[in-house]
């Protein structure tokens, strides 16, 4: 899986065999990107990138192509109807490259296809990071969740040995209010490489928990009923380039922000009515303080990941309102300092609230 908001390096030799070992005076990346199947690749590149080998290496030479490519993927929600269930994430691409030695005179194919995400690695995780946890697109672990709210749990099947079960478990206990198994996607088009389940929470009314089977991995929902709060469900773009929910279970505060110019005129005077000073171009973004009550020290991964995600929704009435996040630093707490961990995070809503686009 490429993380296409990270550098990725393609690596290639210069030096190249035909009839013996020649040194190239240069080489010319073709990178194709295209979604569908697998085996659709296009008849011509997307990009081509040249390096001139002026200086006659006969090592290695790197060009990162993330840049070029992570441009053909606009990250967009997916559409829900219906209960639990598994939706295709739709936020992926296929990559395939090759490579020209001296102008076409020889041609070269780097290694096997490979998917790409909206995803990120961190600063010390190296280059070409595409480590995933178990076919997992999350911690797996639990998470208290709103009994009114839905959860997105993403996987990827890609590669998926024929011997490793397909199947995705979802239960609710004590009662099994929710008890479904899942058959996941196995073919080769890129909009099924990532996977959603997502998991309609409402269907339980006495169930405490509900857990989630995966992969040998096992994931627990920890269903909070609270009578004073209306829980914020938040969905965002984690780290693995897929759609994630968290839930702010506590107090919620809505707020307004706005901003204008203004102009002197000499229209008329103030006692017939005329402004001197005409107000325009004004813009007003709805703000959002959520508290996410009390959460499990391992959620600061989740909370670090939505803090750093350049998509973010609430998620209510089967509609998503985009909304943007307006914290710029946060002290991550511990059980050992704090005992206690709960953040407030501030949003504002993605658009203005005066309709001018």
């Amino acid at each position: 899986m490429i993380r296409a908001l990270s550098p990725y390096y393609i690596e290639t030799d210069l030096t190249y065999n035909q009839g013996g070992l020649k040194t190239c005076e240069n080489y010319t990346l073709n990178i194709y990107v295209w979604d569908g199947d697998l085996s659709s690749i296009p008849t011509e590149p997307n990009y081509q990138i040249t390096y001139e080998n002026n200086i006659d290496s006969t090592e290695t030479h790197s060009i990162n192509i993330a840049p070029v490519i992570r441009d053909y993927i606009n990250f967009t929600q997916p559409t829900i109807s219906g209960n639990t269930q598994i939706v295709n994430g739709n936020n992926q691409q296929w990559v395939h490259v090759t490579v020209d030695y001296d102008n076409g005179g020889f041609v070269g194919q780097h290694p096997e296809t490979d998917f790409m995400t909206l995803g990120y690695s961190y600063g010390n995780e190296g280059e070409n990071n595409t480590t995933v946890n178990e076919r997992t697109l999350l911690n797996p672990q639990d998470y208290r969740v709103s009994r009114f709210g839905a959860f997105v749990f993403p996987i990827t099947t890609t590669g998926l040995n024929p011997l490793e079960s397909n199947f995705v478990s979802v239960k609710s206990y004590p009662d099994n209010e929710i008890s479904v198994n899942l058959t996941t996607v196995l073919d080769d088009l890129s909009s099924s490489q990532v996977q959603y389940v997502w998991i309609d929470i409402s269907d339980t009314v006495n169930d405490n928990y509900i857990e989630i089977l995966w992969n040998d991995q096992s994931t627990s929902l920890i269903i909070t009923d609270d009578c004073k709060y209306t829980p914020l469900d938040v969905h965002f773009q984690n780290k693995d380039g897929a759609l994630q929910t968290f839930q702010f279970l506590k107090q919620q505060e809505n707020g307004i922000k706005i901003t204008s110019k203004e102009f002197e005129s000499n229209r008329g005077q103030a006692l017939n009515g005329y402004h001197q000073f005409i107000r325009h171009s004004v813009q007003a973004r709805t703000t959002i303080s959520a508290s996410s009550g009390y959460i499990n020290e391992r959620e600061n991964e989740v909370i670090k990941q939505l803090l750093l995600s350049e998509r973010v929704w609430t998620y209510k009435d089967n509609k998503y309102t985009p909304i943007n996040i307006k914290k710029e630093s946060l002290k991550f707490k511990t059980r050992r300092v704090d005992r206690l961990i709960s953040y407030d995070i501030d949003f504002e809503l993605g658009y203005n609230e005066i309709n001018n686009i």
